[in-house]
């Protein structure tokens, strides 16, 4: 399911949620008992990113890809194919419409909404919309392909917004970005893994299981208090 970006079909998206996924807030991730200080364990089958402390109710993580072939499409693809895959529902706002719906298979996509994008400042107003309606327990914003300039003009007061947002209605929204650009994200990873052309060959399951990811930054639930690290998980 897809949608093109406009001020009109800012409606249109909003009828659709309510009549294509109404069984989609039952559905979530698979999570394990709740640590301290409101983050929990939920499990994507993605070892680099179980281990991160993933938040269970509700918030916006971001991951940082700085460059082609670094491991970022492969991540966000295993994210899709894993949600998907058991049975959960999913929103990818495709910040450059690159998103090639093929690398799916076709019964997955039934349980996605492909919400198209062309310009930086349609990707926040179609998240402020998700978030609130609340109704997708997962959205993702593709921006990997989105200028840097562009994300630097949207203001951090939207990052914020877009994060009491999640909090509020318990989604988890994930960013995959170039460079630094979520204010106020709850988590900050980096994925900076380059891949030869041996890994063509690979298959993508194996690519997952051998990826890296550093926390560079980890925002516990209580306001002010945030905890900026590096660590690599793999």
């Amino acid at each position: 399911m897809n949608e093109r970006v406009s001020t009109t079909k800012i409606t249109e998206l909003r009828a659709l949620l309510k009549t294509q996924f109404p069984e989609a807030h039952a559905s979530g991730p698979v999570r394990s008992d709740a640590a301290s200080m409101g983050m929990g364990a939920v499990r994507f089958g993605i070892p680099a990113l179980d281990t991160q402390g993933l938040p269970t109710n509700g918030g916006v993580v971001e991951i940082i890809s700085p460059g082609l072939s670094r491991g970022g499409g492969l991540l966000l693809s295993g994210l899709l194919e894993s949600v998907l895959g058991r049975g959960g529902y999913v929103a990818l706002i495709d910040g450059q419409d690159s998103f090639d719906p093929a690398s799916l298979p076709e019964p997955l996509l039934k349980r996605m909404l492909w919400v198209r994008c062309k310009r930086t400042d349609q990707v926040p107003r179609c998240a402020d919309l998700l978030l609130r309606d609340g109704n997708l327990p997962i959205v993702i914003a593709d921006l990997q392909f989105n200028a840097m300039k562009e994300l630097q003009r949207v203001p951090d007061s939207t990052w914020f917004r877009l994060r009491a947002q999640a909090e509020s209605s318990g989604v988890l929204f994930f960013a995959f970005t170039p460079c630094k650009t979520i204010a106020g994200a709850r988590l900050r990873l980096q994925v900076n893994q380059p891949f030869t052309l041996d890994a063509l060959d690979t298959p993508r399951a194996e690519l997952l299981s051998g990826l890296s990811i550093t926390t560079l930054l980890q925002r516990h639930h209580s306001p002010g208090i945030e905890v900026p690290v590096l660590a690599r998980a793999s």
